[in-house]
């Protein structure tokens, strides 16, 4: 993904509750525009600002990385993992 394309922009709806679509759609992007990452394999879920991440990653500091982008979104409340790590 090039530079230019920037994630989307936030949605929220009429609560100010930002929509559980776009955050995991801007959580999504912002893993797939960290170098060095390889989150082919991670799926990202959204419920009410608590990001879930699954999937695997090869080592521990994918993983810390990953959730650190996470907790970085804007409108991310909290990050929980159920990512595996490791070859098998």
């Amino acid at each position: 993904m090039s530079s230019a394309e920037a994630p989307p922009p936030p949605q929220f709806n009429t609560s100010g509750v930002l929509d559980a679509t776009s955050l995991a759609v801007r959580v999504k992007v912002a893993l797939e525009m960290t170098d060095g990452l390889n989150d082919s394999g991670l799926s990202v879920e959204t419920v009410n600002g608590l990001v879930i991440l699954s999937g695997k990653l090869p080592d521990y500091a994918q993983h810390k990385r990953a959730l650190d982008i996470a907790r970085g979104v804007e409108g991310v409340r909290d990050v929980e993992s159920h990512i595996a790590v490791g070859e098998s």
